[in-house]
């Protein structure tokens, strides 16, 4: 039930001005990227084979805010610490990207993100804090961004940190030129139905076939999640 009624109340209200060109609304969460740690993929065989692998811990930290219309993201990098000295970092740098427009920010839950020096940076900026509910990861799209990143990492082996950091950017940049199509289709169209527009009936037999509820704390299926619900999925009749 707090998940629905923060789509509802919440979100939802907030998509619809994004849409419309009213505002800008962005969702924040950091990514760890791991050099040489499962950046390879599986290989199946029936003969033993041994695969490079990097002999270290660098790790390339990514705080990124994504556009909900745009798939734009606005990053603060390092290879050290995300802390809220890096939030406030970021705030900056989506005030300057979004000058003269409303702008809305959901943040992750982690303490960090929403700790006093952050809310009132957010405030002096005008920048408006949305805080999603308590194990609600579902609920921030930026996730299935990382997801999308991590799996175009995977396909190449990495023995060099400014190239792994370079193709990271890379990947991170091109979410909203020529793979935005993908970004898309991750993080849905707000033209398809969603779990927010359903009824009483078809949100009950969707909750039987995928196992979950929106009365508990049970996370929602990924591709069920706000703010798309694909028509594929979507196989109930009134």
């Amino acid at each position: 039930m707090r998940q629905r009624g923060f789509c509802d109340g919440t979100l939802k209200p907030l998509m619809d001005k994004a849409a419309d060109g009213r505002a800008a609304m962005l969702f924040l969460d950091a990514s760890h990227f791991v050099m040489g740690c499962d950046y390879l993929g599986f290989i199946y065989g029936k003969v033993r084979r041994f695969v490079k692998s990097f002999s270290g811990r660098m790790c390339y930290n990514v705080l990124g805010a994504a556009g909900f219309v745009t798939k734009e993201v606005v990053a603060v990098t390092n290879d050290t610490y995300i802390t809220a000295t890096e939030v406030c970092g970021i705030l900056r740098k989506i005030s300057a990207r979004y000058t003269g427009r409303a702008i809305h920010l959901a943040p992750d839950n982690a303490r960090y993100q929403k700790c006093k020096a952050v809310q009132g940076l957010a405030s002096e900026l005008c920048i408006d804090l949305v805080c999603i509910p308590p194990y609600s990861p579902n609920l921030n799209l930026i996730e299935r961004l990382w997801k999308f990143v991590k799996g175009e990492l995977r396909t190449e082996y990495y023995d060099d940190f400014e190239v792994f950091r370079s193709r990271i950017d890379q990947i991170i940049a091109s979410t909203s030129t020529y793979n935005e199509s993908k970004i898309s289709k991750l993080i849905g169209n707000y033209s398809e139905p969603s779990i927010m527009t359903l009824g009483a009936e078809q949100l009950r037999l969707l909750e039987t076939k995928y196992n979950f509820s929106m009365t508990s704390n049970k996370s929602i299926p990924t591709h069920l999640s706000v703010p798309n619900l694909g028509r594929k999925n979507l196989k109930i009749k009134n």
